[in-house]
């Protein structure tokens, strides 16, 4: 009966784990570029005073899925249409995103909200043309689907797409930055990615499914909640008995 006891509970907490990736999931449903996150476990199997004892171990992975492209119309604005990321740099570290939000800071270069710098396939992307003497030609910004940026039809670079092997070696930072060994990354190709001016990638999470997700999260906790006081109610008797003898 104590062996049910731990069981329920294991069970209890790995519902409760299920419930707040779900419910991380649900609070950034319009994060742009966000990844949904999938709750798994694994049996790991030990032997104790002889007997086989398996002992459930969380495993969380991302959900790698391309997110609806939705138009912005801004030209700072770039959706990557295939598995590539953005690179940027921030305080001498190398990071990943898809949120394709940029702007142009003071000295012409094109950054991130955080104000991280983005990359392009010889360094920093910089377009001081259309910073100086405040003018703003925005609208004469063009990239093309490879990522080459041109203005009133002058190249400036290209912007720098990336590929991870093994989407299971990403990590996610804060800010909607990611992180993976260098020995997993690559130069992407327009071939396997896209970038498309004037769009956003939007969060891959269903609500619809991490709605139901929750319910079901919810009745299974529920349920072993009345398993425990069942057992608790049975224990309490059987104490009770055995005192009178």
């Amino acid at each position: 009966m104590i062996g049910r006891l731990k069981q329920s509970m294991q069970a209890m907490e790995m519902l409760m784990k299920a419930q707040n990736v779900t419910a991380n999931n649900l609070a950034n449903i319009n994060t742009p570029g966000y990844k949904a996150e999938n709750l798994f476990y694994h049996a790991y199997k030990d032997k104790i005073n002889g007997r086989t004892v398996a002992t459930p171990e969380p495993y969380q992975n991302m959900d790698m899925r391309q997110g609806s492209l939705n138009k912005t119309g801004n030209p700072y604005d770039f959706g990557i249409q295939g598995p590539g990321f953005f690179e940027v740099r921030k305080n001498g570290q190398t990071l990943l995103r898809r949120s394709g939000h940029f702007r142009l800071n003071a000295k012409g270069y094109l950054v991130d909200k955080q104000g991280a710098r983005v990359m392009g396939s010889s360094g920093p992307v910089q377009l001081p043309t259309l910073v100086n003497n405040g003018s703003n030609q925005s609208n004469n910004v063009k990239v093309a689907k490879d990522g080459t940026i041109s203005i009133n039809g002058e190249d400036y670079g290209q912007l720098k797409l990336v590929q991870v092997s093994n989407k299971q070696k990403v990590e996610r930072l804060g800010n909607s930055y990611y992180s993976a060994p260098q020995n997993v990354i690559s130069k992407s190709n327009v071939a396997d990615s896209k970038i498309l001016q004037g769009y956003q990638e939007a969060s891959n999470v269903n609500p619809l499914t991490g709605l139901v997700n929750m319910t079901k999260n919810m009745r299974l906790f529920q349920t072993q909640q009345r398993a425990m006081r069942s057992m608790d109610k049975m224990l309490s008797q059987v104490t009770n008995k055995l005192g009178k003898y």
